[in-house]
């Protein structure tokens, strides 16, 4: 038996630890996952206080070896899946990352990931929990700078983009504390490519930046950056939790974080986890420590001529031209041919006309001008999933 949550923030938080302590294994999913394995508890069954029958029968002891949660993947393995962790996965990783910091004591959390994915339901309700801080929940629609200035919280969560919204709007205001809140010490970011100009426009109003890397199957850090030891293009030195290797160019990881599986599917857990190794699909390389990524297998585009293109290498190159705010790289098909399609994001008052040739310049460097289909301008953002990530297949042709 489930303890599914599917509610808000706050009732999630309490049913947490409720379904937890009496040794059931909580299942965050949206309403369109819903089956008949879970017992659902929202807002309605809360209320009218839950089904006694089903839930009201504790084990004797709980078995922390035993799933605790089911948290749905972000789905860039293929399709989305139920990991299954255990409370060891949990409590594992939450100690590590206390004692690697940058979290510190009585921090001050403001809540913007869902606790449906994993580095929310961590970041935003288990660290805080266990370090004594407090989260704040926004009661209206999400405003962001309204509710920074509100809540004033010292720590954030938050994906790349948010993290540039920040950095342009502090270069446009007289008073920093109208866009942050005015204590805002720590940004943690992660799950796509970070403007290193953003990370600096923050730094020099005394917010530091560091990025993480994980995946829901381990926990879900891998890496993490902290004070004083970043590196520049890394994602942050490797937890000594976690065992780290390279071969072939994917990145393999073994430890105490790495899931017990996934949810009623055996097939696709062995296909991920074999030889004492969890295969993550992303490239990537270890130097002193640091870990780096270059790209995901499932995104690597291979030519008809065998020739292979890293579109994460391409975005990062766009990403230095001034007036390319986003970029994008897909696969795309031409009289059955194998092209690339290059989606750009272009700063208010830059034409097309001017921005073409800058952009085939730093394309061309890494593949030859025939693979290029078409470049794509945009004057608005790119769509996004639901924790932030550039949906690539809404893209793809």
């Amino acid at each position: 038996m489930f303890g599914y949550l599917q509610t808000s923030p706050i009732y999630s938080a309490s049913l947490f630890f409720a379904v937890i302590i009496i040794g059931k294994t909580v299942v965050f999913l949206d309403d369109d996952d819903q089956t008949d394995d879970l017992l659902i508890a929202n807002e309605v069954l809360i209320k009218a206080g839950i089904n006694r029958d089903a839930v009201l029968h504790p084990l004797p002891d709980t078995d922390i070896l035993q799933p605790a949660v089911v948290v749905m993947s972000s789905g860039t393995t293929s399709v989305s899946k139920g990991v299954m962790l255990t409370q060891r996965n949990l409590i594992v990783e939450l100690q590590a990352l206390i004692q690697y910091k940058p979290f510190r004591e009585n921090g001050i959390y403001f809540h913007m990931l869902p606790y449906s994915h994993l580095f929310g339901l961590l970041g935003e309700f288990l660290i805080p929990y266990y370090t004594g801080g407090t989260v704040c929940f926004s009661e209206h629609k999400l405003d962001l700078f309204r509710d920074l200035s509100r809540f004033k919280p010292t720590y954030l969560l938050v994906p790349p983009a948010i993290v540039d919204s920040i950095a342009k709007l502090l270069d446009t205001v007289p008073d920093p504390s109208a866009v942050t809140g005015g204590q805002l010490s720590t940004v943690i970011t992660g799950g796509a490519f970070l403007n290193e100009q953003s990370r600096i426009a923050l730094k020099k109003h005394g917010i530091n930046v560091y990025i993480a890397y994980g995946l829901t199957e381990c926990s879900p850090v891998i890496s993490i950056e902290r004070d004083g030891m970043e590196r520049a293009g890394s994602v942050g030195q490797i937890l000594p939790i976690c065992n780290v290797k390279i071969e072939n160019g994917e990145i393999l990881v073994s430890g105490e974080t790495v899931m017990k599986g996934y949810f009623n599917d055996t097939q696709a857990t062995n296909s991920v986890i074999y030889d004492g190794y969890l295969h993550t699909g992303d490239l990537g390389y270890i130097a002193d420590g640091y870990l780096y990524l270059t790209g995901r297998i499932s995104n690597l585009i291979v030519f008809d001529s065998g020739e292979k293109l890293v579109p994460e290498q391409v975005e990062e190159d766009l990403s230095r031209i001034p007036w390319i705010s986003e970029s994008l790289v897909v696969r795309s098909t031409v009289a059955s041919e194998i092209r690339i399609r290059v989606y750009c994001v272009l700063s208010e008052g830059t034409t097309a006309e001017e921005s073409t040739t800058a952009i085939k310049q730093v394309v061309t460097k890494h593949v030859l001008p025939c693979y290029i289909d078409r470049i794509v301008f945009c004057h608005t953002p790119l769509k996004r999933n639901a924790i932030g990530k550039t949906d690539r297949k809404a893209y793809e042709i």
